[in-house]
């Protein structure tokens, strides 16, 4: 920026001011302008700079953020590694403790139907025994009922003997 110290101290003397005090004020703004006031092109160079580095930021940030995903992909992989073969443990614990329960049931059919069976064989034998005692108890009742036919036989015959005696004699 510019300043005209001449065109500015012509207007304070034209408003009264006296010459040396508008040739002094002229001189202390000019000092004041071209020391606080930035030029276009001092403007421009610092707006290029700005420009500059907002850009290597960028680039920077852009780095970072591929190094973070990439780190973050990579903790996210060794977590789902570390999953699958936890669930892995898990999965062939849980088989092992169903094959054990399984085996264990087994073996507890398998002494069940021991038992029962030898339960069944037991009544079986009673069973057979109790037919047997049966069998044994009505062949003498059918002994005692052939003796008492024969009997009764014997006794009808020799009834009916006294009867044709009677009637004959």
């Amino acid at each position: 920026m510019t300043f005209d110290t001449l065109k500015y101290a012509e207007t304070l003397r034209e408003a009264g001011v006296d010459e040396k005090q508008a040739a002094a004020q002229a001189h202390a703004l000019q000092d004041i302008v071209t020391e606080k006031v930035a030029t276009r092109n001092q403007l421009e160079k610092v707006e290029t700079s700005l420009k500059t580095d907002i850009e290597k930021v960028e680039i920077s940030l852009k780095a970072d953020i591929e190094k973070a995903e990439t780190s973050l992909k990579a903790d996210i992989e060794k977590v789902e590694t570390s999953l699958k073969a936890d669930i892995e443990k898990v999965e062939t614990s849980l088989k092992a403790d169903i094959e054990k329960v399984e085996t264990s049931l087994k073996a507890d059919i398998e002494k069940a139907e021991d038992g029962l069976t030898t339960k069944i064989e037991k009544v079986e034998s009673s069973l057979k025994q109790d037919i047997n005692g049966v069998k044994t108890d009505l062949a003498v009742v059918k002994a005692e009922l052939d003796m008492i036919k024969w009997m009764m036989g014997g006794t009808v015959f020799g009834v009916l003997l006294l009867v044709v005696k009677t009637f004959l004699a």
